[in-house]
């Protein structure tokens, strides 16, 4: 009578369609990336890409058909590179993908489109980028990403060496409003603006981020409103260009602006790339949480990421602000 009952548990689990969630490997259990997401369950499964280099049909153009799952690397995107070579982007979200739709921990390298995001297209699509290295990227608008019609989270993320024929170099933001926080945003390249970001009719936040030896940092259009804080916008042609404003920022030129600093900073290297360090002078505002060093070197304190300052007097020194990767 139990294995009767049990037979009949089992039969109702299967017709409810119940089912565990299921880790997805590639290439353990799929050939391709693309292979493991179609295979996935919305909202359950995770793709989980082994370290190496991903090329081919399956490996680029990547598609979640609007699937709330998390694809990322085992090991990190030092470890784990999509190469589209040259012959599409990486990603393309077009299906109404929210935040819970995941990309984590992926160098996307050699990505093309003739329009839009050489490597990673967000049409009317809210995904979570997180984690990933964008370099050497090209399209007309939006070298690295572009984003149109929705509101992508662009997180921890190294977007440099990618260019546009058009606008936004790293990344293109279109009737749209990302968040793009704690980012390293360097040496982009656009033949009209935003080198670095372009704002149009876009309300974009940018927070945290270090955007640095770009033709230029943050350009925003009469329609855009873009929410810049907490930044250092350095060494680019033009900081901030067209509409764009920043407060509690460390920008270089003249357009600093009540409420951002100004001074020259000190840029050092750490063991883990680019990181950048701000000499504040005695008594200045800065932007909460802020930490203090001295004459003392971050890496000798063993910090690893940047402390972020907002509306705090520091009594001088060097003061972690911006990204550090």
């Amino acid at each position: 009578m139990k294995r009767q009952i049990l037979a009949g548990l089992l039969v109702l689990f299967a017709i409810s369609g119940i089912a565990a969630a299921a880790e997805r490997n590639v290439p353990g259990s799929y050939g391709t990336i693309q292979a493991a997401i179609d295979a996935a369950v919305s909202g359950d499964d995770e793709v989980v890409v082994a370290d190496g280099t991903y090329t081919g049909v399956g490996n680029r153009d990547i598609d979640f058909n609007g699937k709330a799952i998390t694809v990322r690397s085992e090991n990190g995107p030092e470890l784990c590179i999509i190469d589209c070579q040259s012959a599409a982007r990486g990603f393309y979200f077009h299906t109404s993908e929210t935040s819970a739709s995941v990309v984590d921990g992926f160098t996307i390298t050699n990505g093309y489109n003739a329009n839009y995001g050489g490597a990673i297209e967000c049409e009317s699509a809210s995904p979570t980028i997180s984690n990933c290295i964008i370099t050497g990227n090209s399209s007309y608008d939006g070298g690295g990403i572009d984003c149109y019609d929705g509101s992508p989270i662009i997180i921890d993320c190294v977007i440099t060496d990618n260019d546009a024929d058009g606008f936004g170099g790293a990344i293109e933001c279109y009737d749209a409003t990302p968040s793009i926080i704690n980012c390293l945003i360097k040496n982009n390249y656009s033949v009209y603006n935003g080198d670095g970001i372009n704002c149009e009719n876009s309300s974009a936040i940018v927070r945290n981020c270090t955007i640095v030896d770009n033709a230029d940092g943050i350009y925003a259009d009469s329609l855009s409103s873009p929410i810049i804080t907490n930044s250092i916008l350095w060494n680019n042609g033009d900081d901030l260009a067209g509409f764009a404003t920043a407060t509690y920022c460390c920008i270089d030129d003249g357009d600093a602006g009540a409420g951002n600093i100004s001074d020259d900073p000190v840029f050092r290297t750490g063991p883990l790339g680019d990181y950048y360090l701000s000499q504040i002078s005695a008594g200045q505002l800065v932007d909460s949480n802020c930490v203090d060093v001295g004459s003392t070197t971050a890496a000798a304190l063993g910090m690893n990421v940047y402390t972020t300052c907002t509306n705090n007097v520091i009594d001088g020194g060097v003061v972690d602000i911006g990204y550090h990767y």
